[in-house]
């Protein structure tokens, strides 16, 4: 055993009405008390060689007394003579006796080198910096320091070997076996309230409601990871709750061939679950009715007990060797007195022990009135006797992985006994290294996950225990298990200087973030479901901030929501990077990619980038500039109110004002419109499916401004005086404009308020405001004193802000930026089949069918089958109609500018028809094919794209180039393995290098590479690294070895770079050549850039020859 102390004294603690003190006061070298501890409560063997006892201390000063001048002693002479100084000396000196007892006491008790004391004492100046109950960080560095080196020096004694290898018995917890005290003894209570319920309840009606020959007892048995010894504390409650699964078995007295009667199953199940519903009434339970199987009790709102029925023949029921409670008592060696109450209890009615085994035929009721055969013992015993086989360190590595598993899933997941059995299938025990045990479990289950779940020795192997899991669920279960197995792996790499690195590494591995929120001075709040909030102030340069940190989504597919409690003082109103309710955007959509592998990493990045946000936010130095980048962002939810939604349709470019409408959409609320006209309004409302258009009560003045929009110097504007006076400060020509039509348009003044709509570079936004009724009528035909009005006696009235998106074609087209816009341009497409519906769709969102002149012509003369259904862009509400005509309806449904034209008639295609811009067959007919390609050839018209079966795609050529290392020799690589090899570049800003391995042939001596792996489960890839698992690419080459009947060979190495002209490293080429040695023949190398660009060598012994070529495209005719 171990023992340690602290260089600090605790205050008081009070806990179930006992008052505890700090061990230093009366034990302050704990070590006799360890060993007392070690026989009275753990039963350990008193035997002098079976005990070896390490005490860590936590350095002494040794504290001495002059003999030459305190010969009588007494507080006096050992205190000294100076009152202010003898209490500390004193003090000193009992401590330092008690001390040196407890050492020579062990010392004499266990000789021979059994008990080992880790310590160092403390030099005069060494003592100046520690003291009791000091922790600064002088006393710190002494401390860490003095640790470092007496640990360096003990692990590498004999002594340090000896207790390494020693692993200690599981321990016996007083309070019960993994479980919350409380918790567990209020779930014992409940179960023995349902026993005591049902047991004189059944018995009472046996023969009356269950058709028995005579009474008989019913008993009851703990199931589950209570029995098991694997149950742990659920991590999330809600959604989770603690389990206690509780059987009845009911001894039946006229069993029949094939089990017992079958109308008796049906009430057993009704009988139960009406005594349990008066149970649940009086104790004020609820009874859940859903399961098929079982009935299940919510006795709290973080618990439920689910009771299953089963029922076997009273002559197994006279097997049962009936154990006391006594006797039950003496198999929980370790337990107090009062943990008894814990056990099942024979004398009441509980199956306890080995009774269990000898019981056989049992069946299980459903609700539904079946028995169907169902022994829960049957995985108990398999993973008992592994349990005997391993020792209970599988138990504890089961226990860790369920834990792992609440953590990652707050619902669903891997089953619990699918992680039990896959552990125990392939578990390796570690004398005393539960974390190399660890390690190589969630390797093993990362294995087993990805596949059926079977075990012979529990039923034949005929259930499936992982089938809960889907395919996906399955990939990236393994994949998570995997990264704990890494994460064990890299924590047990650190160095001793590096604990706190390991133990974060390990948080992360287990789903705990919590480390790294409180270093950052945050605690867990209050949240929703299946939201974990956390409160505190983050530091900034210029002081604390207090936020609230939530996390809904532990794959971080988005980002966890930072909100700002309190905004800083002698802030603005109006914040960068802050929306009106606090909400901080510290990191911008999509800019990086979590690990959700490593939450304690993603949860770090997080809070660095919120740090940053708000150093730069208190500094101010930044202000105008990222408030004008996103200024329309800003002007919509920067402040409170948002802005009002308005659509606006596309105008005439010169155009100076429009018509503003309202929209009426069901389930939604009102939004405005501004268009050219009624009709563009209504063109509009039928594509979104307004139920009414209302003409507005205002005009709409539109503007232009070529300047990015300033940030106000405080908050956005909210009255027209603030309005004006911030557009003046931003744009003094606009300003002007505004002016000068407010004081010579009279139109305005015949409505009641008016709209100003203002296009940047940064986008349109806009304001509105009522108009004065009396003031408007009076300076009807003078707008020049409404202008001065709004200046002086109207300058404090409201304005509302506008959130203006462009809805025209023009911007919608637009913003596909990589490919050129089709507006304007004439095509014809000919074949609304599969492939042409969904090729319309991806012209019209090109801007086929808009712009001047623009036009998307549709031909086919079939109609939509029901056979076409389920490959085409049209679905039922189309069936039977003309495809084109059909296709027609549906764009410009989606499209309401849109220009299409259907043909349904193909005697109708005369050169007229085919002067477009470009024609698309897309039928795969092949006398259609001819004659558009016979009209193509003899007028000379547009290009023509034949497109049939899907194949119409940018596919790369081989590659062929000469071998370095012998001239009449080549190098093949097929179209295929450079298509995957374009998949894999690092385009994007995060994306990690990949890599695998290359397949081929080697015919004499070319070289023909026509297969590869890619990134496989276990690989680790990081932006500028990549390391290939051997295992998983090796499997793939044995079985395309076998498949290609033993003629196919490895030939080589592929990566990616994050580089537009790759090049290798110096770890490349010591790699290969690594490689090339090992080989002793000639193997390619290839590396993949960001654009169509490939590195390719051959490397030969030491020598390494390669050059950059590139990866030619073309187009695929079908």
């Amino acid at each position: 055993m171990a023992t340690s102390a602290a260089p600090i004294v605790f205050p008081r603690y009070v806990f179930n009405d006992c008052q505890y003190v700090d061990g230093g006061l009366f034990a302050n070298a704990p070590g006799q008390l360890g060993v007392h501890e070690a026989y009275k409560f753990f039963g350990v063997s008193r035997s002098e060689g079976d005990v070896r006892v390490l005490s860590v201390g936590t350095m002494s000063s040794k504290f001495t007394v002059n003999p030459k001048r305190n010969r009588s002693g007494g507080t006096l002479d050992w205190g000294g003579w100076w009152p202010v100084n003898a209490p500390k000396r004193l003090f000193g000196l009992s401590i330092s006796a008690q001390e040196a007892m407890a050492d020579h006491m062990l010392r004499h008790q266990f000789p021979g080198g059994k008990y080992v004391h880790v310590d160092d004492v403390l030099t005069d100046e060494r003592a100046q910096a520690v003291a009791l109950d000091k922790a600064d960080a002088a006393a710190r560095e002494v401390l860490l320091g003095s640790a470092a080196e007496a640990a360096k020096d003990f692990v590498g004694s004999a002594a340090f070997k000896e207790f390494m290898e020693y692993t200690a018995a599981s321990p016996v917890y007083h309070y019960g076996p993994r479980a919350n005290y409380r918790k567990r003894k209020f779930l014992v209570s409940c179960k023995n309230k349902i026993r005591e319920h049902l047991r004189p309840a059944i018995e009472k009606v046996s023969t009356t409601t269950l058709g028995m020959d005579r009474q008989v007892t019913p008993r009851f048995r703990t199931q589950g990871s209570w029995a098991y010894e694997t149950c742990v504390h659920p991590c999330t409650l809600p959604p989770q709750e603690i389990d206690w699964d509780y059987g009845v078995y009911l001894p039946i007295t006229v069993w029949e061939e094939n089990g017992p009667p079958i109308d008796m199953a049906q009430a057993y199940f009704a009988l139960v679950e009406q005594l349990l519903k008066d149970l649940c009434k009086n104790e004020g339970w609820t009874l859940d009715t859903s399961k098929d199987t079982c009935i299940r009790i919510n006795v709290a709102a973080w618990a439920h007990i689910d009771v299953p029925l089963y029922a076997a023949s009273e002559e197994e029921f006279k097997k049962v060797t009936e154990v006391r409670l006594v006797e039950a008592a003496a198999l929980r060696k370790g337990f107090a007195n009062d943990s008894a109450n814990f056990a099942e209890d024979a004398a009441f009615g509980d199956l306890v022990g080995q009774t269990w085994d000898e019981m056989e035929g049992i069946v299980l009721a459903t609700r539904s009135g079946e028995w169907i055969p169902s022994d829960p013992n049957d995985v108990a015993k398999w993973f008992k006797d592994r349990v005997q086989e391993h020792g209970p360190q599988l138990l504890r590595v089961c226990r860790f992985l369920k834990a792992w598993r609440d953590y990652r899933w707050a619902e669903k997941g891997p089953t619990s006994v699918s992680i039990m059995i896959a552990v125990a299938q392939s578990f390796t025990p570690v004398s005393g290294r539960d974390d190399l045990a660890l390690e190589l479990a969630a390797h093993s289950l990362a294995k087993a996950l990805l596949a059926d779940i079977r075990e012979p020795g529990i039923d034949n192997g005929e259930d499936d225990f992982n089938k809960r899991l889907s395919e996906k669920e399955r990939l990236e279960a393994s994949a998570l298990a995997q990264a704990l197995a890494n994460s064990m792996r890299e924590a047990r790499e650190q160095n001793l200087v590096q604990a706190e690195r390991a133990i974060l590494i390990l948080q992360g591995g287990y789903g705990r973030a919590l480390s790294v929120l409180t270093q950052f001075g945050l605690k867990p709040a209050k949240a929703r479901a299946g939201v974990r909030a956390f409160e505190g102030d983050l530091k900034t340069s210029t002081g604390e901030v207090p936020v609230r940190f939530e996390i809904e989504d532990w794959n971080f597919l988005r980002y966890p929501r930072i909100t700002l409690l309190k905004r800083p003082a002698g802030t603005p109103k109006l914040l960068e990077h802050v929306d009106a309710l606090g909400g901080l955007c510290y990191l911008a959509p999509g800019s990086v990619v979590l690990d959700r592998f490593e939450p304690d990493v993603a949860v770090h990045q997080c809070l660095l980038a919120a740090v940053d946000v708000l150093n730069r936010m208190t500094q101010g130095r930044t202000r105008d500039r990222d408030i004008a980048d996103e200024f329309v962002a800003y002007w919509t939810v920067g402040q409170t109110p948002a802005a009002y939604p308005v659509l606006f349709d596309e105008l005439e470019s010169d155009a100076e004002s429009a018509m503003y409408f309202l929209l009426d959409q069901p389930g939604q609320d009102r939004r405005a419109l501004i268009a050219r006209d009624i009709f563009a309004a209504q063109r509009i409302a039928t594509g979104i499916e307004a139920e009414k258009v209302v003409k507005g009560a205002f005009t709409c003045f539109l503007f232009k401004s070529d300047k990015l929009p300033g940030a106000p110097a405080d908050g956005l504007p909210a009255t027209i005086k603030q309005f004006f006076a911030w557009v003046k400060q931003w744009d003094s020509e606009l300003a002007t404009a505004i002016q000068h039509r407010l004081g010579s348009d009279k139109t305005y003044l015949s409505r009641q308020g008016c709209v100003i709509a203002i296009a940047t570079p940064a986008g349109r936004f806009g304001v509105v405001f009522l108009l004065d009724r009396m003031h408007r009528m009076g300076y009807e035909k003078n707008p020049k004193r409404y202008r001065h009005y709004l200046h002086n006696a109207g300058r404090d009235a409201a304005i509302l802000r506008l959130q203006i998106d462009d809805i025209g074609p023009t911007y919608i087209h637009s913003r596909n930026l990589e490919y050129p816009s089709l507006a304007g341009k004439r095509l014809t497409l000919i074949g609304c089949g599969a492939i042409g519906g969904y090729l319309a769709q991806a012209l019209v969102r090109l801007g086929a069918g808009t712009g001047k002149d623009g036009l998307l012509r549709l031909v086919d003369v079939g109609q939509l089958e029901p056979d076409n259904l389920g490959r085409h862009a049209l679905g039922f509400p189309s069936l039977y109609q003309n495809k084109a005509v059909a296709l027609r309806d549906e764009l410009i449904r989606q499209f309401p500018y849109l220009e299409v034209e259907a043909q349904t008639d193909t005697s109708r295609l005369n050169d007229k028809f085919f002067a477009t811009d470009l024609i698309i067959e897309a039928t795969g007919e092949e006398a259609l094919s001819s004659f558009v390609n016979a009209m193509h050839m003899a007028h000379r018209l547009g290009p023509v794209l034949y497109c049939s079966d899907g194949r119409v795609s940018r596919m790369p050529e081989s590659l062929i180039l000469r071998h370095p290392f012998h001239a009449d020799a080549g190098i093949l690589i097929e179209p295929s393995v450079l298509a995957t090899l374009m998949l894999f570049r690092q385009t994007g800003a995060t994306s990690p290098e990949s890599g695998g391995i290359l397949l081929g042939y080697r015919r004499g001596m070319h070289l023909h590479v026509s297969k590869m792996t890619t990134p496989q489960p276990g690989d680790t890839q990081h932006r500028y690294g990549f390391q290939r698992r051997a295992q998983q690419h090796q499997k793939i080459a044995l079985e395309q070895w076998k498949a290609e009947h033993e003629t196919m060979d490895y030939i080589g190495e592929w990566h990616t770079h994050p580089e537009t002209e790759p090049t290798p490293s110096s770890i490349d080429k010591r790699e290969w050549r690594k490689i090339c040695h090992t080989k002793n023949e000639p193997m390619v190398f290839l590396i993949a850039g960001t654009r169509n660009v490939l590195w390719v060598g051959v490397g030969l012994g030491t020598a390494l020859h390669g050059a950059v070529a590139q990866v030619n495209l073309e187009t695929e005719k079908g």
